[in-house]
């Protein structure tokens, strides 16, 4: 689920707010960065 979809469920002004109450740490959220960056760049070379 998009933490934008959490954060109107929550009724938080702040997405930092939401992040906070789900204890995103910056190791998670460097995880899933690279996970997509990667699944974008098999994309990538498979429409090459």
């Amino acid at each position: 689920m998009a933490l934008e979809a959490i954060q109107a469920q929550a009724g938080h002004r702040s997405i930092e707010s939401t992040r906070v109450y789900l204890h995103l740490t910056d190791s998670w959220l460097a995880g899933e960065y690279q996970r997509a960056s990667d699944l974008i760049e098999r994309v990538g070379q498979v429409l090459k």
